[in-house]
C-alpha cells in the first residue's frame, strides 16, 4: 500500500523542475518560511534589485519585500535585521514603525526608503547627507509621490521626469510601465515589452517572459497581447495557461507586485491551497526550496557615497609561468599576450583563452560622467555571474561589453 503524500512532497513535486527555482516563488516562500529562514529569503531577494547581464526581476524584491514587512511586523527586532538585508522592507511598514526603527538605528538606504514614503522630517539630516547620490536625486523630486522601487537607478530615472525608453534597457522600461500612467504608454513602450518578452521564451527564462508579462498586460493593447499569447502557445501547458491567464485579464492594475509575481508562476494556485495545509511543512518545503536558490555575494546593490579612486596601473597585468626557467613574468590579454596551455596556467572559472573580457556600465544617464552615457569600463580575464564588477560612480553592476545592446 502507497503511503499518502504529504503537504511538503507535493510542494516540492510542483517546484521540481525548476533548476534553480524561479524567483517568482519569493514572496510565497516569505509567507511561508519560518522566522529562521526569513533573512535567507530577504538575502535572495536582494540579489532581485538589479536587472542586467543575468536575468533578474526587481519586481520579485519589491512584492518580497512588501511580504516580509507583514511578517515582521509588532516584531522591531526582526525588522531590523531584514532591513538591513532588504532595504525596501521598510517602505511597506506604517509610520510609526517605520519612524521607530530608525529612531532605534537601521542602514542609511533603509532610512532613505522611510523619508521617501513617509515624509516629515523623521529622518535625521546627517544620514541622508550620508546617502548615495541616487537618493538625493529621488528624495528631492518635485514629484508628489514615487513608488518605493527596489532598482535604486530606475527609481532615480523615475524620479528626473518621464523616463525615454530609448535610453533603457528593454526589460527596464517594462519594470517602469506601471508608474508612467496608460496615457504615457504608448506604442513605443509596448513594442519594446513585447520585443523583450518574445526573446525570453526560452527554457532557461520562461518565468522571466511570464514575469514581463504580468507587468505589462495591463498597458498594451489586446492586439499586443495576443501576440505574446501566441507565441507562448508552443510552450508546456503549465506555461501557455500562464501567460492565457493574463491574455483574459486584460487592462486592471495590479494593486501591488505580490499578486502580479504570484500570476507569473504556474503552479502558484496550488502552492497557495498548499500553504494552509501544514504549517510545519510548508515551512520545511520553503526552507529546501530557498536552498537551491542563488544568494549574491552582494547583498545591495547602491555603492558608498563617495567611491573610492580607481587605481591607476603602471603596467600590464602578469602571470607567472612555472616551466620557464627564469619565472619570467608574461602579459595576460591582448595580441601580445604568450601564456598557453603549455604553461599550465590555470584560473578558476570557466576558461575564457585568457581573451580580456570589458565589462561597461549600463547606465545611460550616470550623474557623474560629463558624457550622458557612463564611460566607465573593468577588465577580466574570467568572471562569475554571482560577483560581477561594479561601476565605481554609480553602484550600479557593469554589463559584459559583448551583451551591451
Amino acid at each position: 500500500m502507497t503511503a499518502p503524500v504529504g503537504t511538503y512532497e507535493r510542494i516540492l513535486a510542483l517546484v521540481s523542475a525548476d533548476m534553480p527555482p524561479a524567483p517568482t516563488l519569493l514572496p510565497w516562500l516569505a509567507r511561508g518560511a519560518a522566522e529562521e529562514d526569513l533573512l535567507r529569503i530577504a538575502r535572495i531577494a536582494a540579489a532581485q534589485s538589479a536587472l542586467a547581464p543575468r536575468r533578474r526581476w526587481p519586481a520579485v524584491a519589491d512584492a518580497t519585500a512588501e511580504v516580509l514587512a507583514v511578517r515582521g511586523t509588532g516584531r522591531p527586532q526582526l525588522l531590523s535585521q531584514l532591513a538591513q538585508v532588504l532595504p525596501p522592507v521598510m517602505a511597506y511598514l506604517d509610520e510609526a514603525q517605520a519612524v521607530a526603527l530608525v529612531s532605534i538605528g537601521v542602514r542609511v538606504d533603509a532610512a532613505a526608503y522611510v523619508a521617501l514614503v513617509h515624509p516629515g522630517g523623521h529622518v535625521p539630516e546627517p544620514a541622508l547627507e550620508s546617502l548615495h547620490p541616487l537618493w538625493r536625486t529621488v528624495l528631492t523630486a518635485q514629484r508628489a509621490s514615487l513608488p518605493p522601487l527596489a532598482n535604486l537607478r530606475l527609481l532615480a530615472d523615475l524620479a528626473g521626469g518621464a523616463p525615454d525608453p530609448a535610453r533603457l534597457l528593454e526589460s527596464e522600461a517594462v519594470y517602469l510601465l506601471p508608474f508612467l500612467g496608460a496615457e504615457r504608454a504608448g506604442e513605443v513602450w509596448a513594442q519594446t515589452a513585447v520585443t523583450e518578452i518574445g526573446e525570453s521564451l526560452k527554457p532557461d527564462s520562461r518565468w522571466y517572459a511570464a514575469a514581463l508579462f504580468a507587468r505589462a498586460t495591463p498597458y498594451l493593447g489586446r492586439s499586443w497581447r495576443s501576440e505574446v499569447r501566441d507565441r507562448a502557445a508552443t510552450l508546456p501547458p503549465e506555461w501557455a495557461e500562464v501567460f492565457d491567464r493574463l491574455w483574459q485579464r486584460g487592462g486592471a492594475p495590479w494593486p501591488s507586485a505580490v499578486p502580479e509575481i504570484a500570476a507569473a508562476h504556474p503552479a502558484m494556485a496550488e502552492l497557495d491551497l498548499l500553504a494552509d495545509e501544514a504549517t510545519d511543512q510548508v515551512a520545511r518545503a520553503c526552507a529546501e526550496i530557498a536552498d537551491r536558490m542563488p544568494v549574491a555575494s552582494e547583498q545591495w546593490e547602491p555603492a558608498p557615497a563617495v567611491p573610492a579612486p580607481p587605481v591607476e596601473r603602471k603596467r600590464p597585468t602578469t602571470f607567472a609561468a612555472p616551466d620557464r626557467e627564469d619565472f619570467a613574468q608574461v602579459t595576460l590579454g591582448g595580441p601580445a599576450a604568450d601564456v598557453g596551455a603549455g604553461e599550465r596556467a590555470a584560473l578558476p572559472g570557466l576558461s575564457t583563452r585568457y581573451r580580456l573580457l570589458v565589462f561597461s556600465c549600463a547606465h545611460r544617464e550616470c550623474p557623474v560622467c560629463p558624457q550622458s552615457d557612463c564611460k566607465a569600463q573593468k577588465f577580466r580575464i574570467y568572471y562569475d555571474d554571482r560577483d560581477l564588477p561594479v561601476c565605481d560612480h554609480d553602484g550600479v553592476r557593469m554589463v559584459l561589453a559583448d551583451e551591451i545592446r
